[in-house]
C-alpha cells in the first residue's frame, strides 16, 4: 500500500512515524520543503521526499493524508481525490464556506481528523450535556505561547477563529 502525507510540520511527522508502524504500507511519498524532515528520515528506503505534486505517478489510487497549510488543504486534497485517493484532511479542515463545494463531489473519499473523540474527558462531558437544553456554548482553547512539543515548536495561522 502507497500512502501520501501533505505537510512537513509536526502534524505530518506525526503521521509519518505512525505510518511508519504499519506493515502494509511499502511506500511513503512525502511532499514538503522541510528540510529536517527530510534529513531526520533520508535513510528509511520506502520514503520518498518531493516539494510539489506534480509527478503524475505518485498522483495513482493511495491513501493520502493533508497536513500542511490550511491554505493549501484543498489545493491537495483535490489533487490526490481526482486520483482516485482516499484523503484524510487535518483539522481545520477548510479555509472558507467556498472550499467545500470545491470537494463536495468526493465528500464518500474524504475523512476528517477528529482527535478528540479519543479524549474521555470530552466524551463524560458530552454525555451530561445532552441531557439538559444548551442555548449557548463558549469553548475557550488555551495554547501557550510559542509551546514546544515533541521537539517541534507548535505554530498556529492566529487569523483563523478556531
Amino acid at each position: 500500500m502507497k500512502v501520501n502525507i501533505c505537510g512537513g510540520g509536526r502534524w505530518a511527522n506525526e503521521y509519518l512515524k505512525e505510518t511508519l508502524k504499519i506493515s502494509k504500507v511499502d511506500i511513503i511519498n512525502v511532499y514538503t520543503n522541510n528540510k529536517k524532515l527530510k534529513y531526520d528520515y533520508k535513510k528509511i528506503k520506502k520514503i520518498n521526499f518531493f516539494e510539489k505534486v506534480c509527478i503524475k505517478s505518485n498522483l495513482t489510487k493511495s491513501k493520502t493524508i493533508v497536513c500542511n497549510n490550511l491554505k493549501d488543504h484543498i489545493f491537495y486534497a483535490k489533487k490526490f481525490l481526482k486520483n482516485g485517493s482516499d484523503v484524510l484532511i487535518e483539522k481545520p479542515v477548510f479555509n472558507s464556506q467556498s472550499e467545500i463545494k470545491k470537494i463536495k463531489k468526493y465528500k464518500d473519499k474524504i475523512f476528517i481528523s477528529k482527535i478528540h473523540n479519543f479524549n474521555y474527558q470530552i466524551q463524560n462531558f458530552i454525555n451530561k450535556i445532552n441531557l439538559k437544553k444548551i442555548n449557548q456554548a463558549e469553548v475557550i482553547w488555551y495554547d501557550k505561547p510559542q509551546e514546544i512539543r515533541r521537539g517541534e515548536l507548535k505554530k498556529h495561522d492566529l487569523k483563523k477563529p478556531y
